[in-house]
């Protein structure tokens, strides 16, 4: 069975309503016609007026009550439309606050990324400056192997002597000054390859050119001149980019 809508009631009462009266207005005139003397049908006419006024009188209350219930419709839709845009502008202070929440999320992600950048940037300048010393100690260790058989003890004369005559016939000195020389070489080379900011840089080149003294520089460009075409013009720019060409 089917159950009737509250709309549906409402239907059917207006139409039961309306057959009514249709009844109503038929039956009076059927019986007016039927029962009626002729002679009296004016006045009961006059009576029905009575009725009419009546009728138009409750059409009237029914159109102001029509309007009284279509006003508190109006006026319940008026404080849901109210209680909906209530909702909207506390959901748009909520998508505000998550954006701000997200902004500010984004701005503490990038610091951290900066940080960890910065972090990174100084390990690595650790992890050169460490691998530099060690070159250098290197370096410092083939000088102190380099011995020359005509008795030259001190370094500056073994490199004296060399600038003056590499015509040397002791394999020995030969290879410790060959060692000597790939080990200078690459200590600059590898600085300039690492990724390093500009003052770590700098910093480095300072540090690399003091642990050099002047017969060294010396020594290291007339062993750079001495180089094929292709190494001598790489060798001699690693040197001017330290500015240790002498």
């Amino acid at each position: 069975m089917i159950k009737k809508t509250g709309k549906g009631k409402e239907l059917l009462l207006i139409i039961l309503v309306g057959l009514s009266i249709v009844a109503l207005w038929c039956g009076s005139g059927w019986y007016i016609n039927r029962f009626i003397d002729s002679n009296y049908r004016g006045i009961v006419g006059d009576m029905f007026g009575a009725v009419n006024a009546l009728f138009s009188g409750l059409a009237f209350a029914g159109l102001i009550y029509t309007i009284t219930v279509q006003s508190k419709e109006l006026k319940l839709q008026r404080e849901s439309i109210d209680m909906q845009t209530q909702e909207l502008s506390l959901q748009r202070k909520v998508i505000e606050m998550q954006t701000n929440e997200l902004k500010q999320q984004h701005v503490e992600t990038a610091r951290s990324a900066n940080q960890l950048q910065m972090q990174q940037k100084l390990m690595n300048y650790q992890i050169v400056l460490t691998t530099v010393n060690d070159l250098l100690k290197l370096k410092n260790e083939a000088i102190h192997n380099i011995n020359t058989s005509d008795g030259h003890t001190q370094v500056t004369n073994r490199f004296h002597a060399w600038n003056r005559s590499n015509n040397y016939n002791d394999e020995q000195v030969l290879g410790e000054l060959y060692k000597y020389k790939e080990v200078c070489f690459s200590t600059l080379q590898f600085v300039l390859e690492n990724e390093l900011s500009l003052k770590q840089l700098s910093n480095l080149k300072q540090i690399v050119k003091i642990n050099f003294t002047k017969v060294e520089r010396s020594t290291l460009t007339t062993l750079a001149k001495q180089e094929t075409d292709e190494h001598r013009v790489y060798r001699i720019q690693l040197l001017e980019s330290f500015d240790m060409v002498e």
